[in-house]
């Protein structure tokens, strides 16, 4: 597979170069990749089932290697139900929900270069040399990139924390249990002030909220559905909102959007679903200046949507359908939902959660 030894020297010339000041080293300026090589595919496996895997697509040779991880640490196992990967500098991170754990690769090789015990880890997000980690346990979790090690936690008013977004020096994370721990009937967002480190407020939010993304200086944010106490009738479907961050307040509710998994390219929101009470799949693009929502592809995607990802740098997204009892599948579309390929018929699962870029 292609080697980034540009991307691994200058990173290095970063670290060696950064001066230090009263406050202590300062975090290297990023790298601006220029190019796309290949993509992670992160399967969640099935909890305690021993087949969660990261696989790999090279762009260059078309070819899908599906236990990536496997191969580059032999004897090794990636680990219990990976829900998150994200990219920061040289570094990959990836949450570990069952394991506990967030594992640190190498952005290219895929090799493991540490584990880090973190209870309930779920959602990824980096900003400013930190990656911050939602965690079941009720708080976020602080990683410095530059040693590797977990330098805080900021316990929330809520448990079972699931998204989170960085925006204004802000961290906001989705509570879906309220604070006793009842799972899916939490109701508030987190605001968590990024130089203290501790929580300033919490945000009202419809029952259930679990995605968060950042666009257009606004968060945005999905609650899953509300069913009854018996679980037996949806009382609500999943639904996007958006979220002043300046008056901290859902502002407004988008009527004809269900949503179970979303992601931000340029100017547009793109979201996917499968309604299992109405049995219907949708796909949207909607316009973050204007609100207006079109659907994104031909065809409503069927029962085996399971997510949707982004790559802003080459402008391209890819619709993850899971196979639940087996392989699923990562399809390529462009921002207009033009198909441009399938990335593989047969990416492991049965759940694969996010196809992540890596570029140089």
């Amino acid at each position: 597979m292609k080697k980034i030894n540009l991307l691994t020297a200058l990173s290095a010339a970063l670290l060696l170069f950064g001066c230090k000041d009263d406050k202590g080293p300062k975090v290297p300026l990023p790298h601006e990749p220029t190019e796309t090589i290949g993509y992670y595919v992160l399967n969640e496996g099935t909890q305690s089932g021993g087949n969660a895997t990261l696989g790999y697509y090279d762009i260059a040779t078309k070819h899908f290697t599906p236990d990536y991880f496997g191969m580059q640490n032999p004897g090794d196992e990636l680990g219990d139900l990976p829900n998150d990967m994200t990219i920061y500098g040289t570094m990959a991170y990836v949450t570990l929900n069952g394991s506990g754990e967030v594992v640190v690769l190498g952005a290219v090789d895929g090799k493991v270069r540490k584990r880090l015990a973190v209870e309930g880890a779920r959602s990824l997000a980096a900003h400013d040399g930190k990656v911050y980690v939602s965690s079941y346990k009720g708080e976020v979790v602080r990683i410095d990139t530059l040693t590797l090690e977990v330098t805080g936690t900021a316990p929330v008013n809520g448990k079972y924390c699931e998204g989170i977004a960085v925006l204004n020096d802000k961290i906001y994370v989705a509570n879906n249990a309220t604070p006793e721990g009842i799972q899916t009937k939490g109701n508030t967002v987190s605001v968590i002030d990024i130089r203290t480190f501790t929580e300033e407020a919490q945000i009202t939010t419809p029952t259930n909220p679990v995605g968060l993304t950042v666009g257009a200086g606004r968060l945005y944010l999905t609650t899953s559905a509300v069913y009854d106490d018996s679980w037996t009738t949806m009382l609500e479907d999943a639904r996007l909102h958006r979220i002043d961050p300046k008056q901290n307040r859902v502002d407004y509710t988008f009527p004809d959007v269900t949503v179970s998994s979303m992601a931000v390219l340029g100017d547009y929101l793109y979201t996917v679903h499968f309604s299992w009470e109405t049995y219907t799949g949708s796909s949207r693009k909607i316009n973050l200046a204007t609100d207006a929502v079109a659907d994104f592809l031909a065809e409503a995607p069927g029962n085996s949507v399971y997510g949707i990802s982004a790559n802003p740098l080459t402008e391209e997204l890819f619709v993850i359908n899971s196979g639940y009892t087996g392989p699923g599948t990562v399809d390529c579309y462009n921002a207009d939902g033009t198909f441009q390929y399938q990335m593989t018929d047969r990416a492991q699962g049965p759940y694969v959660s996010k196809v992540v870029p890596v570029n140089k």
